[in-house]
């Protein structure tokens, strides 16, 4: 199954579309103004996305869904939006809300792939972690699967809802793989790819209109791989943390997103970063930006040094300890790519930039240059309650070489991540 960034946009579009719309439901059921945050296609696990409600304290409600686009889709609440919701409510319950939000969102979706969706159950999840979502991977040989995702963020105040839809595995394959099916969709019976099959581009369904310039093929089967090698990076990396600080990571989220480029700074946790910038080149090459809510900078270097510094804010020292932290990082991080990979990967030290955000940003302008839209971008989470302690790492692949290194991925190589950085760097 093939993926091409062309027809990923289109999907985007409809993830926002679909956003817009709850966003509108939104304002007029509470009263309140409400502006779409970042959208994004992610490739994620499970068990990545139930990291993340925890860290986020949110509450959850499950749609399962069925018709020409089945799946599972979420609702999520955070303690700004429960605010408000109480306030005018006496109930003071999200239920009926999240249903009006709900159709608002796929209204959208049922308009593009032409049936309706009809909602078999809704859950309450009150503990994520104990919850089975009921998530199917993409294929046998991954953890991790494609999942839409949007924001409503409230204008003027705290508060946040998330929406994600997570079509299953049969479903994608029934509405967009060759041969007509049950779905309706008709496609020629030609082969555009090894496999016969194009999930998300390169065959003739009327879904997906695309211009005469096709991006860069991927295959989502090792895609999906590559983004379970992300986790085991992120592991490798919070090891390192624990190894140079003595704090105790308890949250690694990783997972690979296709997001608009003006998007990426802002689907930012926190509102100002510091932290070090590295390029790397193998095969995929591209750059790495290590990147720490400036507390928790502040934190994580003292932690490393023998002796309090002297002076207010991030001195010399903190800046010097955060550079040796962000090299060996980012060594871990990158180096379950080149042992499942069976290649080298060199990166350059890394320097450090009291302004990540505005450095980022610069990163995705000479990595992608003026003319694409939307981005593969590798976003990594690390937190812990000890120190608290947050830190963020984005990788920004060359898609080319992205491309290329799925092609030689062996899928059976897909467990060795560990490796003895000494051999590879």
């Amino acid at each position: 199954m093939q993926v091409d960034a062309d027809s990923l946009e289109q999907l985007n579009l409809r993830t926002r579309d679909g956003a817009e719309r709850a966003g509108k439901q939104f304002s007029d059921a509470i009263g309140v103004e409400t502006t779409i945050g970042a959208t994004r296609i992610r490739i994620t696990s499970q068990q990545d996305l139930v990291a993340a409600l925890l860290t986020g304290d949110e509450e959850c409600l499950k749609f399962d869904v069925a018709g020409r686009l089945s799946g599972t889709a979420l609702l999520t609440f955070d303690e700004g939006v429960r605010s408000l919701v109480r306030s005018r409510s006496d109930e003071g319950r999200v239920d009926g809300l999240a249903s009006e939000l709900f159709d608002a969102f796929v209204d959208e979706w049922e308009s593009y792939v032409g049936g309706e969706l009809i909602v078999e159950t809704v859950t309450y999840v009150p503990d994520p972690a104990v919850h089975d979502f009921g998530f199917d991977s993409i294929s046998d040989d991954a953890e991790s699967t494609p999942l839409f995702q949007g924001s409503i963020d409230v204008v003027g105040r705290p508060g946040r809802v998330k929406l994600y839809l997570v079509p299953d595995a049969a479903s994608l394959e029934t509405l967009l793989s060759k041969g007509g099916d049950e779905s309706g969709v008709e496609t020629d019976d030609s082969d555009t790819s090894e496999g016969g099959n194009t999930l998300f581009g390169g065959g003739d369904s009327e879904l997906f209109e695309t211009d005469d310039s096709p991006s860069t093929p991927l295959s989502l089967d090792k895609l999906s791989v590559f983004s379970d090698l992300t986790r085991a990076g992120t592991r490798a990396a919070a090891e390192r943390v624990t190894a140079f600080t003595g704090i105790e990571t308890d949250t690694e989220i990783a997972g690979i997103n296709f997001t608009p480029i003006d998007d990426i700074s802002t689907s930012l946790n926190a509102d100002s970063y510091v932290g070090t910038t590295l390029e790397f080149e193998g095969r995929p090459s591209g750059h790495l930006a290590i990147m720490f809510p400036d507390e928790s900078a502040r934190r994580v270097a003292e932690e490393m040094l023998p002796t309090d510094p002297d002076g207010d804010g991030l001195t010399r020292m903190h800046r010097s300890a955060l550079e040796e932290l962000g090299n060996n990082m980012a060594s871990g991080f990158l180096d379950g790519w080149a042992n499942v990979l069976q290649t080298t990967v060199d990166h350059t030290p890394p320097e450090f930039s009291d302004d990540m955000e505005m450095t980022l940003i610069e990163l995705v302008a000479e990595q992608l240059g003026p003319f694409q839209t939307h981005a593969y971008t590798i976003e990594s989470r690390i937190t812990t309650e000890s120190v608290a302690f947050d830190c963020e790492i984005h990788a920004l692949p060359n898609e080319t070489q992205l491309s290329e290194a799925l092609d030689e991925l062996l899928v059976s190589r897909r467990d060795r991540t560990t490796a003895d950085p000494d051999k590879l760097f």
